[in-house]
């Protein structure tokens, strides 16, 4: 593999097979400038170009936003902190598309996990309400994982191969990345209102290892993997509901 092209061959051109994998990644977000990037794109969202039916189906969305936004800042006020800015992922994934996933919060928080089958039905526990981060879902393996999400996000952007990088052990193009114009369905997989993006793609498996949501130049936003083995067992029990 020598370049972005090669590694976009893997994604589009491949047939799609579940590679099995064990994962550990980093997320996490400046809740301040994440807040700012967010109201700013809500803002400037009337004076963007895309078509008519895509704002529409746009607004609702936006509209569930503004709604948690307020939930958020009037849980704040009480006596309720605001949840941790950081969080970890730890993914095993089996050759079916089988996947379980555990998110763990910064400071100690309690976490949740999720068992799933990808582009299936899934089950989350404990009871994620009134957490600030979201539970673990499909998104969180499939927006990784899987190349059949991978070419909805990829085909939403504009790509720049702007140099070569390890991550985690593993050989990584490192991709700047803009939005594409006319804007289609905003790719919620991503942070939300960025600029622009810094995509990490494994350079064997044309998998994303890594991303970055960048406003003003800077990353505000993002995850990394910063543990990884393909083709190794999973436990069948780590697989199956408690």
């Amino acid at each position: 593999m020598s370049g972005l092209g090669d590694v976009l061959e893997l994604i589009f051109a491949r047939p799609d097979t579940w590679v099995p994998v064990h994962a550990v990644a980093r997320e996490w977000h400046d809740r301040d400038v994440a807040e700012q990037v967010a109201e700013r794109f809500r803002r400037n969202l009337p004076h963007q170009r895309m078509p008519l039916l895509v704002k529409a189906m746009t607004a609702p969305a936006l509209a569930g936003a503004v709604v948690r936004d307020v939930r958020r800042r009037v849980r704040r006020r009480g006596r309720r902190p605001a949840g941790p800015s950081e969080s970890e992922l730890v993914v095993w994934l089996d050759a079916t598309g089988r996947a379980r996933v555990e998110r763990v919060w910064a400071g100690g928080d309690a976490g949740h996990v999720s068992v799933m089958r990808l582009r299936g039905s899934e089950r989350v526990w404990p009871d994620p309400a009134g957490q600030e981060w979201p539970a673990p879902d499909a998104g969180d393996v499939e927006r990784l994982f899987d190349h059949r999400q991978l070419r909805e996000i990829l085909s939403e952007l504009t790509l720049e191969h702007v140099r070569d990088d390890e991550v985690a052990g593993r050989p990584v193009l490192v991709v700047r990345a803009e939005r594409r114009a006319p804007m289609g369905l905003w790719p919620h997989w991503l942070p939300f209102g960025a600029d622009g993006y810094e995509l990490l793609l494994d350079r064997e498996h044309g998998h994303l290892l890594g991303i970055g949501g960048l406003a003003d130049g800077a990353a505000y936003a993002g995850l990394v993997v910063t543990e990884i083995t393909y083709g190794a067992a999973i436990d069948a029990a780590l697989l199956a509901e408690p």
